[in-house]
């Protein structure tokens, strides 16, 4: 579950140490089913669901899309 084993202080951490590294230039991949973690340190999500790319935007588009919470939770917005 990428960062579930890490106290909030460490994801905080883990978040500014990919930011620090993302500005000096690499690409970084991170996978997490954890929206609010990544929307700290992502630029962009990509979410697949059942093997099809369902959205691909910002963390903040992505929390908004009514698919991808349809797809994670089963529920309809």
């Amino acid at each position: 579950h990428g960062l579930a084993g890490l106290e909030a202080p460490d994801r905080k951490a883990f978040a500014a140490l990919l930011q620090r590294v993302a500005a000096a230039g690499p690409a970084i991949v991170a996978i997490d089913d954890d929206l609010a973690t990544l929307g700290a340190y992502a630029d962009l999500c990509l979410v697949l669901h059942r093997g099809r790319l369902l959205a691909n935007a910002t963390p903040r588009a992505i929390g908004e899309d009514s698919r991808v919470f349809e797809a994670l939770t089963g529920a309809e917005l």
